[in-house]
């Protein structure tokens, strides 16, 4: 009889597997509803001091999260030892720090470090869906300083310009076209979220727009004590679609609750408002066809553009980058039928953008109102006395041919 019993019990044992396995495997690291997010903080930089600070913010955040389903980890390269570690919680959801790996000294903005990391993250959490914040300076896609004479850099923006990300102990930057290398063959993204200044652009998007569904980010200054990420880490593992408004909703419901036009502002009392946005990668090519046709019909012969009566994001002196997309295409056209099939792609695209009336911009100290016709979308706008090797580099873009600039003889 108990022979009889044990093989009853191995048949229940074996049809509960059958029935059951798949829903096992919904729930282990590789089941489709899970997710690994990365922050990736190249700190080696002026910024060190808000690293702690922050890692306390996602402490808080982390308790928010499925410990079953969703795994954070962080890379960390400040002024001591670079170190990969997952942050989750234990049984009482304390929050909990685990080392996966520290690393000897090495330059956290080379293409083939971040590279190894990313993809060693990864491996060690595989998921369902992939993100990575990118934490640090920022620069759009202007080209790294270390390829550039710093007495002209000086000249044209009165402070030295950094791409994403900045390591001082290398002297390095990473620049956007060797960013999109090393992200391209590495885990496909559900978004890339900039913790980071000027990184919310035409340029830089669609050198990205093959490696992940949303870019979020800011168009000009990011506020000074950066993402709260208290608030911000439940909005990284949003597995919806909306997930790349989640982010960029969280970062500014945070700040727009504290915004007092700039009054006694202060890193620990942010009043200076803040702009975010969210593209959707997957239009920009769309985008970028709809934009050459208006771009090649419009500028010919290398004619000076007249870029003064656009709202511009950068705030040093003279305005260089960062100027309002759909406000160059309104004044190209005229708002004619072009632009209404333009604006269609455009809102296709950027799907997302929120702002304060106004921000605050530690280039000039003060306040400086967001323009209520803009778009949230800086594009480049090329101009006569911009130093050669910025234009030279700017051919080198995607963007540069395929919205149509190398036919306008700029």
């Amino acid at each position: 009889m108990r022979n009889k019993i044990i093989h009853l019990i191995c048949l229940i044992g074996l049809v509960f597997c059958a029935s059951a396995c798949h829903h096992h495997d919904d729930d282990d690291p590789v089941a489709p509803n899970s997710r690994t997010v990365l922050i990736y903080i190249a700190g080696e930089n002026s910024l060190s001091s808000f690293i702690n600070k922050d890692i306390a913010e996602i402490e808080e955040g982390v308790k928010k999260i499925n410990p079953k389903t969703d795994h954070l980890l962080i890379y960390i390269d400040d002024h001591s030892q670079p170190r990969l570690i997952h942050m989750s919680t234990d049984k009482k959801g304390n929050a909990t720090q685990d080392v996966i790996e520290t690393y000897t000294e090495h330059n956290s903005v080379d293409p083939t470090i971040m590279r190894q990391i990313i993809d060693q993250a990864f491996k060690a959490y595989p998921a369902g869906s992939y993100g990575i914040v990118f934490w640090s300076h920022g620069e759009a896609w202007i080209p790294a300083p270390s390829t550039r004479s710093e007495k002209k850099i000086l000249a044209a923006n009165e402070q030295k310009l950094e791409w994403w990300g900045s390591d001082t102990m290398s002297n390095s930057y990473m620049n956007i076209t060797d960013m999109a290398n090393a992200l391209k063959s590495t885990k496909h993204l559900a978004f890339l979220f900039f913790d980071a200044c000027y990184m919310l652009n035409i340029e830089t998007a669609y050198e990205l727009r093959n490696v992940g569904d949303y870019l979020v980010s800011c168009p000009t200054e990011i506020p000074g004590p950066g993402a709260p990420y208290q608030d911000v880490v439940p909005a990284l593992f949003d597995k919806t679609e909306n997930v790349g408004k989640s982010i960029a909703n969280a970062y500014y419901t945070y700040y727009k609750a504290l915004y007092n036009n700039g009054i006694r502002i202060s890193n620990d009392n942010w009043t200076g408002g803040v702009s975010m946005g969210t593209i959707k990668l997957n239009e920009l090519e769309n985008l970028a066809a709809q934009t050459a046709k208006i771009i090649s019909a419009n500028i010919k012969d290398g004619e000076v553009i007249d870029y003064s009566d656009i709202f511009c994001y950068d705030n040093r002196k003279p305005n260089l980058y960062y100027h309002d997309f759909k406000e160059f295409m309104e004044k190209l056209t005229n708002r004619n039928g072009d632009y209404m099939t333009w604006k269609s792609a455009f809102d296709k695209a950027m799907i997302y953008w929120v702002t304060t009336p106004a921000n605050y911009s530690s280039s000039i100290k003060s306040m400086f109102d967001i323009d209520s016709n803009a778009g949230g979308l800086p594009i480049y706008i090329p101009r006569q006395f911009q130093e050669q090797e910025i234009k030279n580099y700017f051919h080198t873009l995607a963007w540069y041919s395929a919205a149509g600039w190398n036919k306008t003889g700029w």
